[in-house]
């Protein structure tokens, strides 16, 4: 699809669409107009507009896609004459296009259009301070913050305080001269992290509020919208996935000696957290179709020692939770789910996290939903929930003194210090707001690069991520599958020559000093020993355009027709 961007000053033929634009609850309040427009006000405007004699005075459509779908309009008005000064507004009228970097386009084209043949010599916009995306886009083009205008507008919520941004045509014209010189050298990153919207006004809230230490306000709506979302008993933010796992172990009751089955394909601190306890790690080899625990070789590694299974739904695709919990049943083994890179993510229509006993998430900032650091861990199994409270809180049943069930607190079990700050509390839940969104966003991008890269499957160069019929997945890593450790380690290298960040993944856990202490050796496990050496993980975040996607694409068909 092309998804071009095109302006045209604005004609008859789009008055119909931008009337309903105008009188659309949210883009009144967007571009603050307080009463109806009707159809001969719209056309009165619009006549004077272009009868004028004043040729600086002008309203450009934004169009996508060559002309057809109409999408915002561009407004630049002369308000200084003498030394040549405009004001521009912009609004893109349709929700799903905002963000998506349309704007950014159209300002700099309109941009061009005044500074060029209008002899604009400056042009100012306003922007509500809280908009961080545009302030970010604005300043990306070459605005500058000159000042700002306290209570500027008034909305629903009270009065909007603006900032007035400015650009010179030297500079805009400077600094775009620097950003096409620029393109073809900037890296395009393997993460980048998004900034959903309401996170520095939720940091200011609280710390206006006095309390930025755990368990408070923002902790509190973050747990509630968790569990609520996920239909969790109860959920507990964390400082990380890797505490909310060690909290996990505790919980267990692991003793010395007893047995926990997981994959070696994982990060180490599932197998620290056991390890910890005291517990021997029985590692078992994954699948190949989705790099998760092969289901069919856990009940070989069960003895009267095994106390749990402990699984890890890799890239947020599910593991085949059934055949894994009704093993689990028949042994009487305890359940967890590291759910760390799969929030939002299903296993026949049941959220990854609810299914297990316990189950963990990660807010790390290379994840779908980020707080720099922050994890969850969630309590499906409600005899741990008081226990969990109190391991949280330094081995103290400090909430329920809270809450007003007991007189004074005491120590009361072993614990430690796990609660996040509001402040970390605050920007996750600007976050989990936008959850759905962004699963959306970064299923799209997904199913860009899944789509694109199926001439090369079809060739036999790659294989592309396998998603069973019963999983739906969040979109949170895009890999491909070489065929050899030595084309996967020369593509890493190619693309890095050309500026694009690709990764493998996971060390085998088994292979590492510390899984050769336990006894693990080369060959064990051999398909994870094969897989970790030939996957290779492709630029993914929520920003990630089209064309850096394409660029990624025509690389990775570039290396295999030079190779």
């Amino acid at each position: 699809m092309d998804n071009s961007i095109y302006i045209r000053k604005l004609e008859k033929s789009d008055l119909p669409r931008t009337l309903k634009w105008m009188n659309n609850s949210d883009i009144k309040k967007y571009i603050n107009i307080n009463k109806p427009i009707t159809e001969e006000s719209q056309k009165e405007w619009f006549t004077s507009l272009y009868n004028s004699k004043n040729p600086s005075n002008v309203v450009f459509a934004i169009y996508l896609n060559s002309n057809k779908n109409h999408i915002g309009n561009v407004n630049l008005s002369m308000i200084d004459y003498d030394n040549r000064n405009a004001r521009l507004a912009i609004f893109i009228a349709d929700e799903d296009k905002r963000g998506r970097g349309y704007g950014t386009v159209a300002i700099e084209k309109v941009l061009e259009f005044g500074f060029g043949k209008l002899k604009l010599n400056k042009v100012y916009l306003k922007v509500d301070v809280k908009n961080l995306p545009a302030v970010r886009m604005y300043k990306k083009i070459g605005f500058k913050i000159e000042g700002i205008l306290k209570k500027h507008d008034y909305s629903e919520d009270g009065f909007i305080d603006k900032y007035t941004l400015g650009i010179l045509k030297s500079e805009f014209e400077k600094n775009q001269y620097s950003r096409d010189k620029v393109v073809s050298r900037e890296t395009i990153p393997f993460n980048k992290i998004h900034i959903a919207g309401n996170e520095i006004n939720n940091i200011l809230n609280s710390l206006y509020s006095n309390k930025i230490s755990g368990d408070g306000v923002y902790t509190s709506k973050c747990n509630k919208l968790l569990e609520e979302k996920f239909g969790v008993y109860k959920v507990l933010l964390t400082t990380s996935c890797s505490i909310s796992l060690d909290m996990a172990a505790i919980l267990f009751n692991i003793k010395d000696g007893e047995e926990v089955i997981m994959p070696s394909y994982s990060f180490p601190s599932l197998a620290n957290s056991f390890l910890m306890r005291g517990a021997q790690i029985r590692f078992v080899d994954i699948k190949e179709e989705t790099f998760n625990i092969d289901e069919e070789k856990i009940e070989s590694a069960i003895n009267r020692n095994t106390k749990a299974i402990a699984i890890v739904h890799y890239a947020g695709v599910s593991c085949n939770m059934e055949k894994i919990i009704n093993i689990a049943k028949d042994h009487s083994l305890l359940v967890l789910e590291d759910a760390a890179q799969a929030i939002n993510s299903k296993y026949k229509e049941k959220y990854l996290g609810t299914m297990g006993d316990l189950g963990t998430f990660s807010f790390h900032e290379t994840k779908n939903i980020i707080s720099g650091e922050g994890g969850a861990l969630l309590i499906n199994n409600e005899e741990y929930a008081e226990r969990a409270e109190i391991i949280r809180e330094k081995g103290t049943n400090r909430n329920k003194f809270f809450r007003g069930e007991i007189d004074k607190y005491t120590w009361v079990d072993i614990g430690s210090s796990f609660l996040p700050s509001e402040v970390i509390a605050s920007f996750l839940y600007a976050q989990l707001e936008m959850l759905d969104d962004i699963t959306e966003k970064r299923l799209d991008i997904w199913n860009y690069y899944y789509m694109n890269l199926e001439d090369l499957e079809k060739e036999g160069f790659l294989k592309r991520p396998v998603i069973p019929k019963d999983c739906s997945h969040n979109g949170h890593i895009f890999y491909i599958l070489l065929r050899k450790n030595s084309i996967r380690d020369n593509l890493i290298k190619y693309l890095r020559n050309r500026n694009i960040s690709s990764l493998f993944h996971f060390l085998p856990l088994h292979l590492s000093p510390m899984g050769q202490k336990l006894g693990y050796k080369k060959k064990d496990l051999p398909i994870t020993e094969n897989i970790s050496g030939k996957i290779l993980r492709l630029p993914f975040y929520y920003d990630l355009k089209r064309k850096d996607q394409d660029l990624v694409v025509n690389s990775i068909r570039n290396f295999f027709k030079n190779h």
